[in-house]
Parts: structure tokens; C-alpha cells; sequence
């Protein structure tokens, strides 16, 4: 038997499926924040961090965003609108994608 076993308890799947599915999808989100140029999965990362943090150590998640304000670090405000210009500029990028896509519908017309 494992040596983990003997001193965790086993948790059922259903009692942490939420926790367990925000754990697993961390990877992907932080590889997509990573190397995907222009990704709007920044703030989703911190977002689910926060959310397992207040799950399983919310005294310490409130200690350390406590340090991060005196320390001038971290602004609620700023990283709450991060997402949002974030989003924004995804849609931008949509449609510049769009407009492109009928700029070379309309040169193959032309060509016809």
C-alpha cells in the first residue's frame, strides 16, 4: 500500500469534483498562458488558484493577499479588469480575423 494512503484519507471523486476539476485543468491553462501569444487564460489561471486556495487554505490565501496589498503588489481592481481588457483584446483580434477572411472571399470573386 502506498504510503500516502496510510496517512490521507482517501476523499470520494463526487465530495471534490469541482476542486479536482479546476486542479487538472491548470496545466492546460497555464501552457495556453504560456505559449499562446495573446491568450486570455491569464486570468482564468489566477481565478482557479484563488478559488482552490479559498477551498483548502482560505487563512493563508487572506494572509498572503494581505502581504500583497501593504506591499502596493497586487490591487483587487487592477487584476479584476485584467480580464476584461484581456477579452477585449480577443475580440479585436476576431475581427481583424474576420475582416481578412472576406478581404480573400471578395479578391477570389474577383479572380472568378
Amino acid at each position: 500500500m502506498p504510503i500516502h494512503l496510510l496517512t490521507l484519507d482517501v476523499s470520494a471523486l463526487t465530495e471534490d469534483w469541482d476542486a479536482r476539476n479546476l486542479l487538472y485543468s491548470l496545466t492546460f491553462n497555464i501552457g495556453n498562458t504560456i505559449y499562446i501569444p495573446g491568450s486570455s487564460q491569464r486570468q482564468v489561471v489566477f481565478d482557479d488558484m484563488t478559488t482552490l486556495c479559498q477551498m483548502f487554505c482560505p487563512d493563508d490565501l487572506k494572509q498572503e493577499m494581505e502581504k500583497l496589498h501593504k506591499a502596493g503588489i497586487f490591487d483587487d481592481e487592477e487584476q479584476a479588469t485584467a480580464g476584461a481588457r484581456e477579452a477585449g483584446s480577443e475580440e479585436e483580434e476576431e475581427e481583424e480575423e474576420e475582416e481578412e477572411e472576406e478581404e480573400e472571399e471578395e479578391e477570389r470573386r474577383e479572380v472568378l
